[in-house]
C-alpha cells in the first residue's frame, strides 16, 4: 500500500532506507500476485537514489572522483553514508539482484572510501589504517569530501571549523556493514579489503559494546550493531573465529546468549542509549529478532 509510482516504498520520509527494508521483506513473499513487479520497481528506485551521474547540492557533477559517488543517503538529495549504502545493498541482495549490477560496482567505490586501508586513495590518510570503517566520506552538503566517523565526534567539530581531519576512529557497526557489503558483492575473500575488515573484526570481537566507539558512546547503536554483526557472519558462512585473546569463538552462540540475557520480562529489548532511535523499543526488539534469526540458521 505504500508503494509509489517511482518505485519507492515509504510514507514520505527516509526513502532509501525504508524502500530497502521493504524490498527485503517483499522478497520473502515474492510468489504472491503483483509482488514481483513492485520488487523490480523498488530495485530501480534504489538504483536511482544512489549517487551517480547527477549533480550534488552545489551543482557539481557526481562522477567517480566525487565523494558522493556510489553511496546512498536517506533520499535523492541526502549526502550518502555507509549505513544507508549497506541497507540499500541488503535490499538489492535479498531481492536477488546480480552482484555484477552497476549498483553494486558503484557501491564498492564508496564503501572502500570509508575503510582504513591503503586501497582507499580518496581519504584513507584521514582514517586509522586498521582495516575498519567510518560512517561517511562527507560530513554534510557543506563539507563534501571531509569524512566523518561517529566514533570521533570531536574531530567532526574540528572539521566544521576548517581544521584538518586525521586519525578518524573506525567502529563496529560500520565495519560489519562494510564487511557484509563486500560479501554481498562477492568480492574475492582474499581481496585485501575483505581480509583487513575480517582481521579488524577478530581483533575487536565483542558483544559487550559497539567496539571502537568512545567510552561515553559505547552503547550507542548497540542493537543495530547486533543485527549487522549477525547478518555479516551469516553471509561469511563460518561458525567460528579466533578472537584477539586466541580463543575460538562461536559467534552465534555468543550472540544468542547475550540477547537472551538482555531480554525484558515482556519479551522486548531496549537500549538506554537512545541515539539513532534506539530508545524506541519496537526498533530495538526488531533488530534483536533479526539478529537471532541470523544466528539460529
Amino acid at each position: 500500500a505504500k508503494a509509489r509510482p517511482d518505485g519507492g516504498i515509504h510514507a514520505g520520509m527516509l526513502e532509501n532506507y525504508n524502500t530497502a527494508i521493504c524490498l527485503s521483506t517483499l522478497a520473502l513473499v515474492n510468489d504472491q500476485p503483483g509482488v514481483q513487479a513492485i520488487i523490480a520497481k523498488a530495485q530501480n528506485n534504489l538504483r536511482d537514489t544512489q549517487w551517480h551521474d547527477q549533480n550534488d547540492p552545489a551543482g557539481k557533477a557526481v562522477n567517480d572522483s566525487h565523494a558522493f559517488f556510489g553511496g546512498a543517503g536517506y533520499g535523492h538529495h541526502g549526502r550518502p553514508d555507509l549505513s544507508n549504502t549497506q541497507i540499500m545493498l541488503e535490499g538489492l541482495h535479498d531481492s536477488g539482484l546480480d552482484c555484477k549490477d552497476p549498483a553494486f560496482v558503484r557501491a564498492m567505490v564508496f564503501i572502500t572510501r570509508c575503510q582504513g586501508v591503503p586501497q582507499n586513495t580518496f581519504c584513507g590518510d584521514k582514517i586509522q589504517p586498521d582495516g575498519g570503517f567510518i560512517y561517511a566520506t562527507s560530513i554534510d552538503k557543506d563539507h563534501i569530501g571531509v569524512p566523518e566517523s561517529a566514533a570521533s565526534p570531536e574531530l567532526m567539530d574540528e572539521a566544521k571549523l576548517g581544521k584538518p581531519v586525521s586519525g578518524l576512529r573506525t567502529y563496529g557497526s560500520m565495519t560489519y556493514a562494510g564487511f557484509k557489503s563486500y560479501l554481498y558483492a562477492q568480492l574475492d575473500r582474499k581481496d585485501p579489503r575483505v581480509v583487513a575488515a575480517y582481521n579488524w573484526i577478530c581483533r575487536n570481537y565483542t558483544l559487550d559494546a559497539n567496539p571502537g566507539m568512545s567510552e561515553q558512546g559505547r552503547y550507542q547503536g548497540l542493537f543495530y550493531y547486533y543485527m549487522t554483526f549477525a547478518r555479516a557472519f551469516e553471509a561469511w558462512g563460518q561458525p567460528t573465529l579466533v578472537a584477539a585473546d586466541g580463543q575460538t569463538r562461536r559467534w552465534a552462540n555468543d550472540l544468542v546468549d547475550k540477547l537472551v540475557s538482555m531480554q525484558k520480562p515482556d519479551g522486548s529489548w531496549s537500549n538506554d542509549a537512545d541515539r539513532w532511535m534506539e530508545g524506541d523499543v519496537n526498533l530495538t526488539t526488531a533488530y534483536a529478532l533479526i539478529a537471532l534469526t541470523s544466528a539460529m540458521k
